[in-house]
């Protein structure tokens, strides 16, 4: 009578672990996708990534010269506000990379007293970069 209580649990622990493996198993199959396919079509194209940039950048000046047109700011705090801002924007489109460091040079060179060799980058910035000309107004004027 043991030994059969004792066959009859050991089976119940082995179908429960059985069980308990097909479950993960299955649960596992959702998380993982099927093939590199799925992977990249998931992900966004270049023009959406160039576009979701652009505006990220554009939001981050303006809601900078927002705060130093309302003077809850100074202007060197908000250039530094800003740098940080942009040091920690992730996602920076390859093509955009090299103007995003030239940027991020500018406004410490800015925040750090260096104004007017700030205002020359920010003068080229403008010239390689159209989409921020208007962003970069403030800082220049």
């Amino acid at each position: 009578m043991r030994q059969t209580k004792f066959i009859f649990f050991l089976i119940l622990v082995i179908l429960t672990g059985a069980l308990i493996f097909i479950i993960l198993g299955e649960s596992r199959k959702d998380q993982v996708p099927t093939s590199n396919n799925d992977v990249i079509s998931n992900l966004p194209s270049p023009e959406v990534l160039v576009t979701n940039y652009q505006a990220a950048v554009g939001a981050i000046f303006d809601e900078a010269r927002g705060v130093v047109l309302q003077q809850s700011m100074t202007r060197q705090d908000a250039v530094n506000a800003i740098r940080e801002k942009l040091l920690a924007l992730s996602g920076v489109p390859k093509d955009w990379q090299q103007v995003h460091f030239q940027l991020v040079v500018a406004l410490s060179k800015d925040f750090s007293g260096q104004i007017e060799e700030a205002k020359k980058m920010y003068l080229e910035l403008e010239q390689e970069a159209q989409w921020l000309a208007s962003s970069l107004n403030f800082l220049i004027q």
